[in-house]
């Protein structure tokens, strides 16, 4: 990804605001980042003054950082060395000699409360959860486990939305939101399965009826994942159907599974066309891009 700025631009910013994170929020790029690119400009940033919003920042996030155990990563992102900001944070009354060690802290013991502001950061990012994690010297499995513990309901959407648009993945994803809103405009309440983490990807309920749905763009699955997912729906006495691109690539076509694959070569795959009990139509008037 193209740098957000110059260095001629980071330069004249810092030479007029005189403060790292000013800077940063001003190219919109990370305080971090542009320390770093100082520090290779070879720009003096020691002598700042620090400022009453320099006290608010530090205020804001002070707790964040130690509680993560990253407060280096703030000192960059104010321009100031870790032993300085830790002196300020105590003349601000934000230290407190009982507190645990942040190497003695883990992740998983940070709260929601302290970790929302840095979630807040990274949806705003335009980096995917590796490159922000690298870019701040974060653990990407830490990270990752403690935003998906605080904040489940919106994790994965954030996350899938940071994909590259037009992969595969994304192409796939892309027919289950299709598949999803159709079976929504039904009448069922759809529940979705991301990033594949059972053998169904959506969930259909509606009273007195419960249908699981592999979304396959071509219709076409393994012998395996077929009787996997078959086996799945006979376990809840779900439905179990397969939905697929119809005829030139317009509309959503379903089928119903009803039975298992024997892997012989010729056998056709054993379904027949299911639709939802009530209205049936043919989802043409999906838009053919989401498909």
């Amino acid at each position: 990804m193209a740098a957000k700025a110059t260095d001629g631009q980071i330069r004249e910013s810092y030479a007029r605001l005189k403060n790292v994170w000013k800077v940063a929020e001003e190219l919109g790029m990370c305080g971090q980042s542009v320390h770093e690119r100082l520090k290779r400009m070879g720009v003096d940033t020691s002598a700042n003054q620090f400022t009453k919003d320099d006290e608010r920042y530090l205020a804001e996030r002070y707790l964040m950082y130690r509680d993560a155990g990253q407060l280096q990563i703030l000192a960059d992102e104010m321009g100031r060395t870790k032993q300085f900001i830790c002196r300020k944070a105590g003349t601000l009354g934000l230290t407190d000699p009982k507190h645990a060690r942040s190497y003695a802290r883990t992740w998983a013991q940070v709260s929601e409360a302290v970790l929302a502001p840095l979630w807040d950061q990274f949806k705003r990012s335009r980096k995917g959860v590796g490159a922000f994690c690298r870019s701040r010297h974060y653990n990407v499995q830490s990270f990752t486990d403690a935003m998906r513990r605080c904040f489940p309901d919106e994790y994965d959407t954030v996350i899938e939305s940071k994909r590259p648009r037009r992969t595969q993945y994304a192409r796939g994803r892309d027919f289950e939101y299709a598949v999803r809103d159709d079976l929504a405009k039904r009448g069922y309440l759809v529940l979705r399965s991301p990033a594949s983490k059972s053998p169904a990807d959506l969930y259909a309920i509606r009273t007195g009826e419960l249908v699981f749905v592999q979304c396959k763009l071509h219709g076409a699955i393994g012998v395996e994942e077929w009787n996997a997912f078959l086996g799945y729906c006979e376990s809840v006495s779900a439905t179990p159907v397969i939905a697929q691109r119809g005829e030139g690539d317009r509309g959503i076509a379903y089928d119903l599974v009803t039975g298992r694959k024997t892997g012989s070569r010729g056998d056709r795959q054993p379904m027949v066309p299911w639709h939802p009990v009530g209205v049936w139509f043919r989802a043409e008037e999906i838009e053919g891009d989401a498909l």
